[in-house]
């Protein structure tokens, strides 16, 4: 069974999934809402899921923000479309620092590096590679 993973930004959500041996992260994409239920229902409809995962933002201090507050918020929403699904949070403070510098290093052209959404897929494919490495 596959695990999935979403970083919850601002304005989008990046989705990534796993190999099914649970050893690859790879990038699903990144959407508003709306589009990333409506993605996580037609994979969940296709096949299992064992889980989803999703980035826990707090603070350098180890502290909650608001952005956890936009987090708790998306874990609700998640949990009232999809009940059965098993939803762990990992903690993401750098997630999206080593994306932007993974970015930067890929060799992509500026106006790719400039493309919406993708410093959120990178930053979920980051969240899923460690929660395999380290903790499936």
């Amino acid at each position: 069974m596959r695990i999935l993973a979403v970083d919850v930004g601002q304005k989008r959500y990046g989705m990534a999934q796993s190999d099914p041996t649970q050893t690859i992260a790879s990038p699903v994409g990144s959407y508003h809402l709306e589009a990333l239920l409506e993605q996580l229902k037609l994979i969940t409809q296709r096949e299992p899921i064992e889980t989803l995962l999703v980035g826990w933002p707090l603070n350098l201090m180890g502290e909650e923000s608001e952005a956890t507050e936009r987090v708790k918020a998306f874990i609700t929403t998640v949990r009232r479309r999809f009940p059965t699904l098993n939803i762990v949070t990992l903690d993401e403070r750098f997630t999206s620092t080593l994306a932007l510098r993974s970015i930067r290093e890929s060799g992509l052209s500026k106006n790719k590096r400039r493309e919406k959404g993708l410093v959120d897929r990178v930053a979920a494919v980051i969240l899923l590679q460690d929660y395999l490495d380290h903790c499936a």
